[in-house]
């Protein structure tokens, strides 16, 4: 493994390191290494709300003659970020009998 040193720190950040690393019972050190992993590894995830905001918002854009055009539905799919893995988004049965579920029948709604 590496060695990183980092000078000229804030006392006040400092202090802050040192009162989270008591408040998860480990050492400074120990806290550093798990807020550079934690930032650089883990990057938070937006919410879905957040991704339709962003796409929403980025579906029209306007020129330098303030004249607004809708982007097509390509350039507003690409604009979605990559949120996650395949395995994130896979289907989990919720019901162990599924050859049951599909013996069922749809209710009949024509009244």
């Amino acid at each position: 493994m590496a060695n990183l040193i980092v000078r000229h720190i804030d006392d006040a950040i400092v202090l802050a390191l040192k009162q989270r690393a008591r408040h998860h019972g480990v050492g400074p050190e120990a806290e550093h290494r798990q807020i550079l992993e934690d930032a650089l590894l883990h990057p938070p995830r937006k919410s879905f709300a957040e991704v339709l905001r962003v796409m929403r918002y980025s579906a029209v854009y306007s020129n330098t003659a303030g004249v607004s055009f809708k982007k097509s539905f390509a350039e507003v799919l690409c604009l979605i970020p990559n949120v996650g893995s395949d395995s994130d988004f896979e289907r989990q049965p919720n019901n162990t009998n599924f050859e049951s579920d599909q013996n069922d029948t749809a209710p009949n709604l024509s009244a």
